[in-house]
Order: C-alpha cells, then sequence, then structure tokens
C-alpha cells in the first residue's frame, strides 16, 4: 500500500533425507508498531532520565540497556557486579543499596516493588536517584531461582524541593515559636509598668504624702508610661516587619541620654543584686539612626 513498513523474521531449510535443502519456510512478522513504542520508549527514558537494568543474583552480574551509557557515560560492562557498581554511589548510601539487593536471593519473597534513594556521581557532583525493583521467582530443577529486574529514575529535582520544603517549614515553625515566646514576654512585661502606673497614681491622691514623695511617684509614672509606650512599639515593629511596611526614620539623637534611658527602665526589671552600667565616654556622642 505504498507504505513502508518494519518487518522481522526467519527463514529456515527444508531438507530431505540426503541433507539436501529442497524448500526455503520464510517466517515474517510486522513489528513497525513494536518499533514505533521502544523508539517512543527511548526517548521517554533519554528526557526522563533513568535507565533499566537486569539483576541475577546467581551470577552476581548486572546488565544495562543502551540508556545507562548515555546518562552515566560509563560503559555498560565495567559494572557488572554491585561492588563495581557501588564505585559510582556515595559511600553514605552504600549500605541501603546492599540491604536493596540482600533480600533478592531469598526463595520465599512475594513478588512486588521495593524502593530505595542514593546519590550516583555524574558529572563528577552527587544527584539523588531512586532505584525500584522487582523480584521474579523462577521454579527449576534444583528449586526456586530469583532474578531483579528494575530501573533508576533521577529525582534531584524532587530531593532538591523536599529540602527548600523543609527549610521553609522549619523557619515558619522557628518564626512561630519566636513570635509566641515574643508575645508571652510582651504579656509579662506589659504589667510591669502598668502595675506601676496604676499604684502610683493611687498614691498621688493620698494627703498622707509630701509633695516631694508625690513628685517622685510622677517621675516614676512617667518612666513606666515611657516604658510602655516603647513595649507598644516593640509591637507594632514585629507587626510592620511580618507585613513589610516597616519604615526607618533617622534622625539625629544623643546615645547617651539613649543609653541611659535603657539602663535606667532595665535596672527596674534586674535581679537583686544586679547592677547595669555604662562604659560609654563622657562627652555626649550624637549620631543620627533610627533612635
Amino acid at each position: 500500500n505504498s507504505e513502508y513498513r518494519f518487518i522481522s523474521g526467519e527463514i529456515s531449510p527444508v531438507v530431505d533425507e540426503s541433507d539436501k535443502i529442497r524448500q526455503l519456510v520464510f517466517v515474517f512478522r510486522d513489528i513497525t508498531e513494536f518499533y514505533r513504542l521502544s523508539r517512543f520508549l527511548r526517548t521517554a527514558m533519554e528526557s526522563a532520565m533513568f535507565y533499566t537494568w537486569y539483576f541475577s543474583p546467581a551470577e552476581n552480574s548486572f546488565t544495562y540497556e543502551e540508556n545507562f551509557r548515555v546518562i552515566t557515560g560509563k560503559g555498560q560492562n565495567r559494572f557488572k557486579t554491585l561492588d563495581e557498581f557501588l564505585e559510582m554511589v556515595h559511600p553514605e548510601d552504600w549500605d541501603n543499596l546492599k540491604n536493596h539487593h540482600s533480600s533478592a536471593g531469598a526463595s520465599n519473597l512475594k513478588t512486588e516493588i521495593s524502593s530505595v534513594d542514593f546519590r550516583l556521581r555524574r558529572n563528577n557532583t552527587y544527584e539523588w536517584w531512586q532505584r525500584r525493583s522487582i523480584i521474579q521467582l523462577s521454579r527449576e530443577d534444583e528449586g526456586f531461582q530469583s532474578y531483579v529486574y528494575g530501573m533508576d529514575i533521577n529525582i534531584n529535582e524532587y530531593k532538591q524541593r523536599e529540602r527548600e520544603l523543609l527549610e521553609a517549614k522549619r523557619g515558619a515553625e522557628e518564626s512561630d515559636r519566636l513570635k509566641t515566646a515574643f508575645l508571652s514576654n510582651m504579656s509579662h512585661e506589659i504589667r510591669t509598668p502598668l502595675n506601676g502606673i496604676v499604684g502610683f497614681s493611687s498614691l498621688l491622691s493620698d494627703n498622707d504624702y509630701t509633695q516631694s514623695e508625690k513628685a517622685e511617684f510622677s517621675e516614676i509614672i512617667n518612666s513606666n508610661a515611657k516604658m510602655l509606650l516603647g513595649l507598644i512599639n516593640d509591637i507594632l515593629d514585629l507587626s510592620r516587619i511580618e507585613s513589610n511596611t516597616i519604615k526607618y526614620e533617622e534622625r539625629r539623637f544623643s546615645l547617651n541620654k539613649q543609653v541611659e534611658e535603657i539602663i535606667t527602665l532595665q535596672q527596674r526589671n534586674a535581679a537583686e543584686g544586679v547592677k547595669i552600667i555604662s562604659e560609654l565616654n563622657v562627652n555626649e556622642i550624637f549620631i543620627v539612626y533610627d533612635r
């Protein structure tokens, strides 16, 4: 029908009693579809980065198909045994691969697909691969013989995405833990200046205290109010940082006064017997930054 087809076949002679060929028997099969499927499979294997293999436990011998050489750049016959194949595998993964193949010699195993992840050296770097194997048991004269068929699939990109997701998950968990600890500390810290403000405010209306004492109470209330305002600003800053809308307000201020104010506020929260001191120069230092 004016179409080229792929065929395969055999030619067998028919001989008579004197071993003379009397006829030739031609048997041909149309393998066009098989050829197309094979070519499609080979293209898929090359683009998907995997190769197939066959392993005989009795002979401790591997047989690789052509794509192994294309992907690894190594000859198939160079890695006949498992130990020879392990030359390309990361040393930390040797035991996993050995355990994976050690079960192939058992005769009572069910036919099931098993897998193991390992790192294979390719282009002078290690890449993650997954070995998927199926064990076929065959009854022979002396009992059962096992044969292992499998494929190695490149999963390096999947492993990289997995690492990124794990790192993101750990980062999110750490961020959540820090935020929880921050808010817990804030709830405690806010009570300290509030108690001071409420307590000393009630003392201002008590006539039993002198004007100088009330002036001291007012100073304590003012100091605690500044502390409370600072804590609220910290909470607002955290919200701005998370929403990526924080803005810096740079202006000139005294570093000495800033440190002294911090010391004054924190000294009230310090444990008994602990004194916070500053070793700043006596001369006042001015800087331009976000206070």
